[in-house]
């Protein structure tokens, strides 16, 4: 899976969010106004964001620690659409990311 094979859904409250299944994983990546994305705004079309909220989670909630090591939140902010195939990947093939390929997520 890549980013260009999730499927954003436009919601009632103008947040994008998609939900994706990744090796028995949920990936949500959101974006709109209340999200931790650029632009932090509601737009009419996905495409116009440059980067996004990015979680992992399973049944009993967030895992996204366990796929990026010495993150110190559940989400991670501002993530670019090369990021979140590198977290794709990670969580494809349960290998976290090493400090070199996160060492840019989460700068605000």
């Amino acid at each position: 899976m890549k980013f260009t094979d999730l499927i954003f859904e436009k919601c009632e409250d103008n947040q994008f969010r998609s939900v994706g299944k990744v090796n028995g994983y949920r990936l949500s990546v959101v974006a709109g106004d209340m999200m931790y994305c650029d632009p932090q705004e509601d737009l009419d079309d996905v495409e116009g964001y440059n980067n996004f909220e990015v979680a992992v989670l399973d049944d009993n909630g967030f895992v996204t620690r366990k796929f990026v090591p010495g993150l110190d939140d559940d989400v991670l902010a501002y993530v670019s659409r090369d990021e979140i195939n590198d977290i794709i990947n990670a969580v494809e093939t349960g290998v976290p990311l090493t400090i070199t390929e996160q060492d840019t997520m989460n700068d605000d």
